[in-house]
């Protein structure tokens, strides 16, 4: 079950990387892509940080594959409103939660393709 079939999708086809301070915290406003349509791409939460997104997918379609969402370390939180789908059509996509990282939403999927 993909709770983003029929939805439109606002993708960013870019790869970039961001560092902050320990404990930032971002908000997206809209849906959290890792990876949507792309291979080996990585989020990752650490050091107290905190995202916030309203949906989020780590590498959803076919040709997504080996894409990673690492939260860790004590108080990195990711954080989606409405739900986490972490694969399902393509290989390799993981949702790594460690050293006392934290996952926060209503339905976590983790699909096996």
């Amino acid at each position: 079950m993909n709770p983003l079939a029929g939805q439109s999708r606002q993708t960013v086809k870019w790869r970039a990387q961001a560092r902050a301070r320990p404990g930032a915290r971002w908000l997206v406003t809209s849906n959290l892509y890792v990876g949507d349509s792309g291979s080996f791409n990585r989020l990752v939460v650490s050091n107290g940080g905190f995202v916030v997104g309203r949906f989020g997918t780590v590498g959803v379609t076919s040709d997504a594959s080996n894409n990673v969402a690492l939260v860790t370390g004590t108080d990195s939180v990711l954080s989606n409103a409405t739900g986490l789908l972490v694969g399902s059509a393509g290989g390799g996509n993981e949702l790594v939660v460690t050293n006392g990282g934290s996952v926060a939403a209503t339905s976590v999927v983790l699909a096996d393709p």
